[in-house]
């Protein structure tokens, strides 16, 4: 095969990479897996002579789509209402009477969030558990990795994760599936909608962009910025005298005035809100839009995207600039750090959504007639710590010639262990390195997904309703028609008929106002045409080709949003349930933990574990297996970190993956010196 995997390469060389992560889990793990399955099993081909190698390994994804749906429709199902014990300590009611336990979760539980949920599937840890002034990673919602965010910060994350999606910060709608309104040149909008002032708006923007770069230490300047604005607007306004004594000119200096000051004094005071500000400035731009061309009808979605685009310098906000760190993260940044709200694990819980904690003992595992289910992560660590799966222990000979490539023996001796910690055995190095191909194979989908959508929206001329809030990821999408795309040659041709038919019917006067012919001059045909006797079967003749008309456009329209809905939807599902929108949790999650937890030494995997839990997980080991183990573990903040890197350094290689040509994901040739 080629070359060292180029894509993760790639990344580990970049510089925006290495600003965040010095690590080299992904390299390092992916490499170990690839020699382990060559070397021990015999294993050339990583993609198990798949025809077409990654791409057809992306198509065969789709088929197995349904399993992540079913994962989704498990999270739903194990959200459990929660309530925090204080609250059931003698709580009366109106009659002094205590409240039933019942009672109580009837009219004050809440339901727990999609990504508290997913944690305690995966066993992380609860924020219970963890030292207070230990500090775990965030990430902000724009990508910044933030290494020192200690209980008190953090948990302040946790509370967001309660909040409802739409209430949330950077909170998504079905705009972002709306790739027609992202596309389209704001100015051309403009001139379309009947905007003269192109040139004097692009130096309106020139002079929004020098006061948003706000300095404290430059406030005399900020202030002349300000001034020089106001003379501009005066200077290049349609309407005389508003400078003087206008409303609109006087508004606009008052809201620049105090977004400025607040911001300086936020700046300051080191409470600063970028959001808050740049809102501020939205509203200059649009009075100072209604001031340049008084009367000017705008629409606020095309002054959305032209002040994004040129005031804020932000890219596409749509998934069709997912490469965007600052747009892809507003997905997945609640899931850092990845632990569990220790306030919601130590409320009571309904007994069919409890999970048994890592290496609970099977007399504990039954709960009011209902089996709990293990925790992903002690299925992990008996993988990683399996005899079979995860060393190379009973690797076949590969010298005999006649050997099966895949095949596993009986190894007698005793273990422990060291003699698993740094190996990786075939079932566990098969599962890394699919996991990896898994993940390149959603961006092949994606991207794919993506220009089906925005093929068929440019087609039908249909687009997403804008901000409207995504219940479910498979939800059907209002749509609604976008003028400014190009029609078909048949809408052309129907609506070219249709407006000559409408004509000649306006000229027998067969429209809403019939009397306006007698308005007219030099002329003799009156209203008095259309009511004369048995005219109604001169116009019955007439109106047929227009009906035929009609009716081919209303079929086409159907056509068009069967089309749009067919495919739009089917597209935006699959797009929506990998990126998590609706849920907070979704495909690519999943599989970032996945390699995260998969990557991790076994070291790592038992420091999660809470001093109970590793007990017990020695006692299903031989007396002494451990014994190495017990002096080397970390803390359990220590472990969740690095849990948390190789997540991050897998969303990292995901939107790495994006910014490539599309392709075959490389792995590496171990022949091949580097």
């Amino acid at each position: 095969m080629a070359d060292i995997i180029r894509l993760i390469d790639g990344l580990l060389s970049s510089d925006d990479f290495l600003s965040d992560s010095s690590s080299g889990f992904l390299s390092e793990s992916l490499n170990a897996a690839l020699a382990s399955l060559k070397d021990n099993f015999g294993v050339e081909d990583p993609y198990i002579s798949i025809e077409e190698g990654a791409d057809g390994y992306a198509k065969l994804i789709k088929q197995v789509m349904p399993k992540f749906s079913s994962l989704f429709s498990e999270l739903n199902s194990m959200r459990s209402s929660f309530l925090p014990i204080e609250l059931v300590q003698g709580i009366p009611t109106l009659t002094g009477e205590e409240l039933t336990m019942q009672e109580i979760i009837d009219t004050e539980s809440q339901l727990e969030s999609f990504e508290n949920t997913f944690f305690r599937l995966l066993g992380m840890p609860s924020t219970a558990d963890i030292t207070e002034d230990e500090p775990l990673y965030i990430v902000s919602s724009d990508g910044e990795l933030i290494e020192d965010y200690i209980q008190e910060d953090y948990m302040g994350v946790l509370d967001v994760r309660q909040t409802r999606r739409k209430d949330r910060p950077r909170a998504v709608t079905n705009s972002i599936f709306d790739f027609l309104y992202s596309s389209q040149d704001p100015y051309e909008g403009l001139l379309r909608m009947g905007f003269q002032k192109i040139e004097v708006l692009q130096e309106l923007i020139l002079k929004l962009k020098e006061i948003k770069e706000i300095d404290v230490d430059r406030s005399l300047t900020l202030m002349q910025r300000q001034n020089n604005l106001i003379s501009f607007l005066d200077e290049n306004s349609g309407v005389i005298g508003l400078r003087d004594g206008g409303a609109l000119i006087s508004d606009i200096d008052e809201e620049l005035t105090s977004a400025i000051r607040l911001e300086l004094w936020a700046r300051q005071s080191g409470t600063s809100s970028a959001s808050g500000f740049e809102a501020s400035l939205f509203t200059v731009f649009k009075k100072s839009i209604e001031f340049l061309e008084p009367g000017f009808n705008y629409e606020e979605d095309l002054l959305t995207v032209l002040f994004e685009k040129e005031v804020l310098g932000q890219s596409d906000p749509s998934v069709m600039g997912l490469e965007d760190p600052a747009n892809f993260w507003k997905f997945s940044y609640l899931l850092f750090p990845p632990v569990q709200d220790g306030r919601i694990a130590k409320c009571i819980n309904e007994p069919k959504r409890m999970v048994a904690e890592p290496f609970m003992p099977k007399t504990l595992r039954t709960v009011n007639r209902q089996a709990l289910k293990s925790t992903l992560l002690e299925a992990i660590i008996r993988i990683r710590l399996d005899v079979v799966s995860g060393t190379i222990l009973n690797a076949p000979n590969l010298s005999e010639g006649d050997s099966a490539p895949i095949t596993v023996g009986t190894y007698e001796k005793p273990i422990s262990y060291a003699d698993i910690a740094d190996q990786m055995g075939l079932l566990e190095s098969l599962i890394v390195v699919r996991l990896f191909t898994t993940l390149h194979s959603f961006v092949i989908d994606i991207k794919k997904n993506r220009e089906d959508i925005l093929k068929i929206q440019h087609q039908t001329g249909l687009a997403p309703k804008r901000n409207i809030d995504i219940e479910s990821d498979n939800s059907a999408t209002p749509l609604s028609k976008v003028e400014h795309c190009e029609s078909s040659p048949e809408r052309c041709r129907l609506e070219a008929m249709k407006a000559m038919e409408d004509a000649l019917m306006l000229i027998l006067g067969d429209n809403e106002a019939p009397f306006a012919l007698d308005l007219q001059e030099d002329t003799v045909r009156n209203s008095s045409v259309r009511s004369a006797h048995l005219m109604g079967a001169v116009l019955a003749t007439m109106d047929v080709p227009r009906l035929w008309v009609e009716g081919e456009l209303n079929k086409l329209n159907e056509k068009e949003v069967r089309k749009a809905v067919k495919k739009g939807d089917a597209g935006q599902s699959q797009i929506s349930s990998k990126l998590g929108v609706a849920k907070g949790v979704g495909a690519v999650d999943v599989i970032a933990f996945l390699i995260a937890l998969f990557t991790a030494e076994e070291k790592t995997l038992i420091s999660l574990l809470t001093e109970e839990q590793f007990i017990n997980l020695k006692l299903e080991y031989s007396s002494g297996f451990f014994d190495q183990m017990a002096e080397d573990r970390d803390t359990m903040a220590t472990a969740v970190n690095d849990i948390a890197l190789r997540a991050f350094d897998a969303y990292k290689l995901f939107l790495y993956m994006f910014e490539q040509p599309d392709g075959e994901f490389v792995f590496p040739d171990l022949d091949q010196d580097d």
